[in-house]
């Protein structure tokens, strides 16, 4: 999609002191037979790509997860994010390659000294000309295994980007695109084995509701049945959002084109089976700060899609190996030798819950940014209270 430096539509601008309900919000149009484009609101030079990277890499840097899988890929993104996700302890990634072009496509990198891929990678073409993709690829934890078997713990990760649209035989398509990727899903994963799915569904779960421009409501329905999502959730997945924080993402695309405004959750991450919990997600930003930009994408985001980022904690039997403490010859590390009733606030580090420690990292402010300087350089910058704790949280 392009950016447009004429705001067609002007009249039907924003208003940035009204909340909006999430949902489907058209435009009227102009007389005289003129349609409007299909353009982003913003700047066309807002999307160019060399604005774009440097924010999506910070944006990446920020959360630097352990699994990432990424949709709308194209021949021109994935050299670039390839390069510098390797340079930060990522794999060269894995990615399908869409029949119908080289653009639109998914990938997954991974962090190498947390995950290592167990066997080749499975590309899944899906109907609508070959340009619909899945990628499915089996992973081993590096530093996880099981206290009952001893073996190894792999889980199975998918990624796929479903049909757009947001007409009813659009849906339709989706559902049948979920219920195909179900039965290929069955025959590669073990039965008792663990599923990550994940991806840019273009599908809710919640009906989709539909906000005409004045004098045009009869041309459109009242909403959009959710079907894909749905039939997903029947298989057993659960959102890893809802689990993580009690309630689904208040939205992951809102995007303001010069006919159409949408704000709704198409974007998803779903887990199937007993060894991860959903413990922490991403929340979306505040509805007045992205009405105030002028929604998505705008000069300071370079996506109509935020990030979906969720932590996932270990269940047992899985566990996670004990961590080998190496002493330098010359100048030991002083925290080798501070007593564990310093730790945690004077209690016993020994015996201390995942969710634990996981309290003590929500205690701490979570104001920390990671950018990208001018030159290329990472820099980190913490508040004064991380600095203070540095040697609780170590």
């Amino acid at each position: 999609a392009q950016g447009t430096t004429d705001l067609e539509g002007s009249s039907d601008a924003l208003d940035v002191s009204s909340p909006r309900a999430w949902g489907v919000r058209y435009a009227a149009k102009p007389g005289g037979g003129k349609q409007l484009s299909h353009n982003f609101r913003c700047s066309a030079s807002a999307l160019e790509w060399e604005k774009r990277l440097p924010m999506l890499q910070t944006e990446l840097y920020q959360h630097e997860p352990d699994l990432m899988c990424l949709e709308e890929m194209d021949a021109t993104a994935f050299p670039d994010v390839r390069a510098f996700l390797e340079r930060q302890g990522y794999s060269s990634g894995i990615c399908s390659e869409p029949k119908g072009g080289a653009n639109n496509f998914v990938a997954m990198f991974w962090k190498v000294d947390r995950l290592e891929a167990d066997g080749g990678s499975e590309i899944i073409y899906l109907k609508a000309a070959g340009t619909i993709t899945a990628l499915m690829q089996r992973f081993r934890l590096l530093d996880v295994s099981s206290t009952e078997t001893g073996a190894p713990a792999t889980f199975v990760a998918l990624v796929t980007h479903l049909k757009a649209g947001i007409k009813e035989m659009d849906e339709q398509d989706r559902a049948k695109q979920i219920e195909d990727l179900l039965i290929i899903l069955e025959k590669y994963a073990s039965p008792d084995e663990d599923v990550l799915f994940a991806g840019d569904f273009n599908a809710h779960v919640q009906d989709l509701p539909f906000h005409a421009a004045k004098g045009q409501s009869a041309k459109y329905p009242p909403c959009l049945q959710g079907l894909a999502v749905p039939r997903l959730l029947r298989a057993g997945f659960r959102c890893a959002v809802e689990e993580a924080t009690g309630s689904p993402l208040a939205f992951s695309q809102w995007c303001n084109r010069c006919d159409v405004e949408i704000k709704s959750t198409i974007d998803h991450i779903h887990c199937r089976g007993s060894h991860f919990k959903a413990v922490a997600a991403l929340a979306a930003p505040e509805d007045s700060v992205v009405l105030a930009a002028g929604c998505l994408p705008n000069t300071s985001f370079p996506s109509d899609h935020i990030p979906v980022v969720v932590d996932l904690a270990i269940c047992p039997p899985w566990e996670l190996a004990a961590p080998t403490i190496v002493a330098s010859d010359t100048m030991p590390d002083n925290l080798m030798f501070m007593p564990s009733d310093a730790l945690l606030g004077g209690t016993p580090l020994v015996g201390k819950s995942e969710a634990d420690l996981l309290a003590l990292g929500h205690s701490l402010p979570a104001d920390g940014r990671i950018a990208i300087t001018d030159d290329g350089f990472k820099y980190v910058s913490l508040p004064k209270d991380w600095q203070k704790n540095s040697r609780r949280v170590a």
